[in-house]
């Protein structure tokens, strides 16, 4: 499991779910097919799963349903290309829908409906033709090869030892990852699972193996100085704002628990933390 970042700000511990295990949504209705120059093969000695090709996620079409949490039948899914293509396309556009992952859950519906605010569509979550359209613009392939290198594999690495606290606030401060695969699988913004399936009999620990892996995006949706922190628990999302109400960046959030509610009301930004130390 990859580890999360705490961020600081209004006086909130928020712990930005960029890794968490929930994500994206459910087939959705959509108009025609996306361009050829979106479909692109898979690069000589990147291997994928039968049925989890590049040409398949970077051409495919959501048709049905809606995003949502998944179905509680104990039952482990299966990535759905659509999925990807549209979670790949909303953290592209700056609308994080958590990790990368193919698999229903509410993450992407919440940053589908922030990317529908912000552009004015009718749809609050639902991935209609026109929502669907607008992210689609963005024709270039969503799954890329990527050969390991040398710096990827050589660590140092932290040993795993689960989500055991005690074990966990023991570990010296320093490597972040337990391994080559989940470095890489947080890299590119997936969860491990997806790009093992993506990549079957893929040795992760070799410098030169050709793999595919998503093609997020790399930057927030837009530059500026943050003068205004929204933090939303029934949305479960971080959104920052400019001083003129222009919308920065959009992130899924755990946002307090029973134990330990978040506060509520307004609240003064007194500091600023890059790389925070996290105290288990």
């Amino acid at each position: 499991m990859n580890r999360m970042t705490p961020i600081f700000a209004a006086g909130l511990a928020v712990a930005i779910a960029s890794c968490s295990p929930e994500a994206p949504a459910r087939k959705s209705a959509a108009p025609s097919a996306p361009p050829a120059s979106a479909a692109a093969n898979a690069p000589p000695g990147a291997p994928a799963a039968p049925g989890l090709s590049a040409n398949l996620i970077n051409a495919a079409v959501p048709t049905s349903a809606t995003p949502g949490p998944p179905a509680a039948n104990g039952a482990a899914a299966a990535a759905d290309p659509a999925l990807i293509r549209v979670e790949v396309l909303l953290d592209r556009a700056g609308f994080s829908p958590g990790v990368i992952d193919g698999l229903a859950g509410s993450n992407a519906a919440h940053a589908l409906a922030a990317f529908q605010d912000h552009a004015r569509l009718p749809a609050k979550g639902g991935l209609d033709p026109a929502t669907w359209a607008a992210l689609a613009k963005d024709a270039r392939p969503v799954v890329q090869p990527y050969t390991i290198t040398a710096q990827d594999v050589a660590g140092p690495f932290a040993p795993d030892v689960g989500e055991d606290f005690v074990k966990l606030a023991a570990l010296p401060r320093g490597p972040l990852y337990t391994s080559p695969e989940e470095a890489l699988a947080e890299r590119f913004h997936m969860s491990q699972p997806l790009l093992k399936a993506l990549n079957p009999g893929a040795d992760f620990t070799k410098a030169g193996t050709v793999i595919l892996v998503a093609a997020p995006g790399a930057a927030p949706l837009a530059k500026g100085q943050v003068a205004r922190i929204m933090v939303s628990k029934a949305k479960e999302q971080v959104s920052a704002f400019d001083a003129d109400g222009r919308l920065l960046a959009v992130y899924p959030a755990t946002v307090g628990s029973t134990e330990r509610p978040s506060p509520h009301g307004r609240h003064k930004v007194k500091g600023v933390a890059f790389d925070p130390p996290y105290v288990y």
